[in-house]
C-alpha cells in the first residue's frame, strides 16, 4: 500500500513540475473587410428576403439591350440597372405607361398602365441594397423629371405643367424578421409630383433601428395608383415622352 502511495505522490508531482517548467505561445487571428462592390440579383417586390421567382422559376436581372427588346407577354424579363455597391440601385420602373387621353379643356388625371414584359402589369417597384460598412447609416432616394413631357415628333410640343404623381410607396427590408411587412418604422416614405429639374424625395431611412435600411429593400406601388396630371387645353393631338432620374445616396445617421 505504501508503494502504491509513493508512485502516485511521485506522479502528481511530476506533473506539477511540468506546468511549472512548461511553456506558452500565441498565434495571431487577423480578418479583414473589402468594401461589397458585387452586383445584387432580384428580389421579391412584396419579401425581399425571398429571391424574385416566376411560379418557380428564378427570375435573374437582364441588363442586355437585345434581351430587352425581344421581351414579350409570354416571355417577360426583369430589368436591371446593373449597379454595383456597396450602395446601388437594383432595379427602377421600366416604364411608366398611362392611360390614352383624350384633348380636353379641363384639368385631367390618366392612371398608370404597366407592361406585363417589364412584370410590371400590378405593380411598379424600386430594388436598392446597402451593403455600406457598420459606421455608414441612411440613404435617400430621390426622383425627378429630366425635362416636360415632350412630343416624339419634330414639333417637341411640350406639355407644359404635367406632373406624374407617385403615392407614398410600401417599403420593405429583407433583414426584418417578417420581411414581407410593410416597415413604417425604419423609412419616411412620401407622396410626390414630379417635375422637371425639381428633385422630390420619394423615401429616406429614418428612427433608432441599427440596421435600418441595410440589406435589400423594395419600394412597391400598385401601377393603377401612379398617374399623370395634365392640366386642360395645353394638349395637341400627338405622343409625349420623358424621362425620370433616380437618384439613391448615402447619409449620415447615427
Amino acid at each position: 500500500m505504501k508503494k502504491k502511495l509513493g508512485l502516485l505522490f511521485f506522479s502528481l508531482l511530476s506533473a506539477h513540475l511540468f506546468c511549472l517548467n512548461g511553456q506558452a505561445e500565441e498565434t495571431d487571428a487577423i480578418m479583414s473587410f473589402a468594401e461589397n462592390h458585387d452586383t445584387a440579383g432580384p428580389v421579391m417586390p412584396y419579401n425581399p428576403s425571398l429571391p424574385f421567382t416566376d411560379g418557380e422559376k428564378k427570375v435573374p436581372f437582364t441588363t442586355d439591350e437585345d434581351g430587352i427588346n425581344k421581351a414579350t407577354d409570354d416571355q417577360p424579363v426583369l430589368v436591371g440597372t446593373g449597379s454595383q455597391g456597396p450602395l446601388s440601385l437594383d432595379h427602377i420602373p421600366t416604364h411608366f405607361g398611362f392611360e390614352h387621353g383624350k384633348l380636353s379643356d379641363g384639368h385631367q388625371f390618366y392612371s398608370g398602365v404597366g407592361k406585363k414584359k417589364f412584370y410590371e402589369g400590378e405593380t411598379y417597384h424600386v430594388q436598392l441594397t446597402d451593403n455600406l460598412e457598420a459606421g455608414q447609416i441612411g440613404w435617400t432616394l430621390t426622383a425627378q423629371m429630366r425635362e416636360h413631357f415632350t412630343s416624339k415628333d419634330e414639333s417637341l410640343h411640350q406639355l407644359r405643367g404635367a406632373m406624374i404623381h407617385l403615392p407614398k410607396p410600401e417599403v420593405r427590408n429583407s433583414l426584418n424578421k417578417e420581411a414581407q411587412k410593410v416597415d413604417t418604422l425604419n423609412f419616411e416614405a412620401s407622396n410626390v409630383d414630379l417635375v422637371p429639374n425639381v428633385s422630390s424625395t420619394v423615401a429616406e431611412t429614418n428612427g433608432g433601428g441599427r440596421l435600418r435600411g441595410k440589406g435589400v429593400n423594395t419600394l412597391v406601388w400598385r401601377t393603377q395608383d401612379v398617374k399623370i396630371s395634365v392640366p386642360g387645353g395645353i394638349g395637341q393631338a400627338r405622343e409625349y415622352g420623358t424621362t425620370v432620374i433616380w437618384t439613391l445616396t448615402a447619409k449620415s445617421e447615427k
